[in-house]
């Protein structure tokens, strides 16, 4: 592994990405092995296409020479996350005719953000949505937080993952989906009490 150390250059980050490949995913993205290219004898590396999406898994900073290490995952075209996303982001730049400007904003926001802070983004997205009455949007929404807070459940706070469960259920209920309304309802009051 190389990085070069950044602490005397305050402009530059020296980061480390390890990429976790699962090859049983389906994808269309397509991968060379480069390492008879490159100048590091014992290091793997590989040249990915660029329509690779990737999930980043975590991102820590090294308390002795400042340089990042960034974990990240394949993920599929057809991931229930991305997908969301996607959706989540379309429906707000078609519904709310975002500039280009907004969009890269949005974009720059989700690469510097970690991933609690946009399930809490996306939150509150879901209840601008829920007021104003879209409720199918507002469901599209919540989902991703719940499902932030439902994968992070051993580092997360549980009052939260109790919240966005509350959350849900109302939403259910406002689309008349009352068996999964009080599936919710009754998630939130059992993590609520555990």
């Amino acid at each position: 592994m190389y990085a070069v150390n950044s602490n005397n250059e305050l402009d530059k980050v020296s980061i480390v990405f390890e990429i976790n490949v699962d090859q049983s995913i389906r994808n269309t993205a397509h991968f060379a092995d480069i390492q008879s290219l490159s100048n590091i004898d014992d290091e793997s590396e590989y040249l990915s296409t660029m329509e690779s999406v990737f999930r980043i898994d975590s991102v820590k900073k090294s308390s002795t020479n400042g340089i990042r290490f960034v974990k990240l995952e394949l993920t599929s075209d057809n991931d229930p996350d991305l997908v969301r996303l996607t959706y989540s982001i379309r429906s707000l730049v078609i519904s709310e005719k975002m500039s280009h400007t907004h969009i890269g904003s949005l974009a720059l926001l989700m690469m510097i953000m970690d991933e609690k802070l946009i399930g809490t983004i996306y939150a509150s997205l879901s209840e601008r949505c829920y007021v104003q009455g879209k409720y199918e949007s507002a469901l599209v929404n919540m989902e991703i937080p719940l499902g932030i807070e439902q994968r992070c459940l051993a580092k997360s706070d549980e009052r939260q993952l109790t919240q966005y469960s509350h959350i849900m259920g109302q939403i259910r209920a406002k689309l008349c989906n009352n068996s999964e309304a009080l599936t919710y309802y009754e998630l939130s009051i059992k993590i609520g009490t555990h």
